[in-house]
């Protein structure tokens, strides 16, 4: 087969098709692999799930920059620099997506590990309230209260209510009246 010379759309993506008679001797079965790689991938880019983006975006890139390798030993340099800026452009947003995917990852994990320390610390409460320390039980609501600070969480903040519901009965109390401020503070309104 005779590999025109040339760009062909993918979808969003331009793939190059190489010819044959310009390639240097003993690369010719490369390119063409490679070259069929690199539109597969392209195809696959252009309707793949988010979720798989980002693997496919760095075989993109991969396939791109030894794309560009090769036109280089066929002496067309101008192909090669366009290749090569392809894959790094591919190469820089596949890491874009990566870095994003694992700062929501890490956020994900400190909002869960903040969310499970306030549970704990609830569940603390209620044993102090069975051991008549509320003092110390209104502490332990707060400090969940001052966690919400790093968690917006919802179920959370309907933890830390129904914990502040726990203490009524010493609604007058120092304590409780200073856990009250401590909530207002930071907009946990209790009903």
């Amino acid at each position: 087969m005779q590999w025109r010379w040339g760009v062909v759309q993918q979808g969003s993506a331009e793939v190059v098709v190489f010819p044959a008679d310009r390639v240097v001797q003993g690369v010719g079965a490369g390119v063409a692999i490679v070259v069929a790689q690199q539109q597969f991938t392209a195809a696959v880019l252009s309707n793949c799930p988010p979720g798989l983006r980002p693997d496919v975006l760095s075989l993109y890139a991969e396939w791109t920059g030894l794309a560009g390798s090769l036109a280089w030993d066929a002496r067309d340099h101008a192909t090669s620099a366009r290749l090569y800026t392809e894959a790094h452009i591919a190469a820089t947003a596949w890491q874009s997506t990566v870095t994003r995917a694992r700062r929501l990852r890490r956020r994900d994990r400190r909002w869960q590990r903040c969310e499970t320390g306030a549970v704990t610390l609830l569940e603390l409460e209620r044993a102090l309230i069975q051991l008549d320390e509320i003092e110390e039980a209104a502490d332990v609501v707060g400090h969940s209260a001052e966690l919400t600070d790093q968690n917006r969480s919802p179920r959370l903040a309907a933890a830390i209510i129904e914990g502040r519901h726990q203490l009524a009965p010493w609604a007058d109390s120092r304590s409780v009246h200073e856990l009250d401020q401590r909530l207002t503070a930071r907009d946990i309104v209790v009903a």
